[in-house]
């Protein structure tokens, strides 16, 4: 299994259309790609704080080419799990391989690619802490909070941060076994 943490970008929340995905891969493999065309309505928010953040040129690929792009990419990878910290991003990568964009974990396959999908569990309250300390010292370190690489960069470090300093491994956060000692489930209840 391969951990992949996952961010989008997204027009607004009624009229739903992905314009980016970043991903970051356990190894520190990177994938960024904007769609085009932009959606041609986007919500206020989206206008202000993530449209001035693409970068256009190579990143740009087709609407109707993500599936394609994304899943060449996600094909080098062992049993890859998307990880993210929203439902509204597994909806959008469900959406951009031409699926119902539903929030619910779950596996996503195309032709021989099978992508399983799921959000960060909710997490103790002083795994919540540590996790919020992560982001902010990540977008201190870069600023483009709402750009989708970036964002997706600053989750992999605040999960990683909170299951080194929690003393979680990885198959134990991954499989939340009901062996897990105390110190585990710190991670994922109050």
């Amino acid at each position: 299994m391969t951990r992949i943490y996952v961010d989008t970008e997204f027009s607004d929340f009624t009229d739903t259309q992905l314009i980016s995905l970043g991903a970051v891969a356990e190894g520190g493999q990177e994938f960024y790609v904007e769609l085009d065309p932009l959606p041609t309505s986007t919500s206020e928010f989206v206008q202000s704080h993530v449209l001035p953040l693409l970068e256009g040129g190579h990143h740009q690929i087709q609407r109707d080419k993500f599936n394609e792009h994304f899943a060449a990419w996600a094909a080098q990878f062992n049993d890859p799990v998307l990880i993210s910290d929203s439902g509204w991003d597994l909806a959008m990568v469900r959406a951009g391989f031409g699926r119902t964009p539903t929030q619910q974990a779950g596996i996503l396959n195309y032709f021989d690619l099978r992508l399983t999908l799921i959000t960060i569990p909710a997490l103790s309250a002083e795994a919540q802490v540590l996790f919020n300390e992560t982001l902010a010292q990540q977008f201190a370190a870069d600023p483009r909070q709402h750009h989708a690489l970036v964002d997706a960069r600053a989750l992999k470090a605040a999960v990683e941060a909170v299951e080194a300093q929690l003393g979680l491994s990885q198959q134990s956060a991954d499989t939340q076994a009901p062996a897990a000692s105390r110190k585990q489930a710190n991670l994922y209840s109050d």
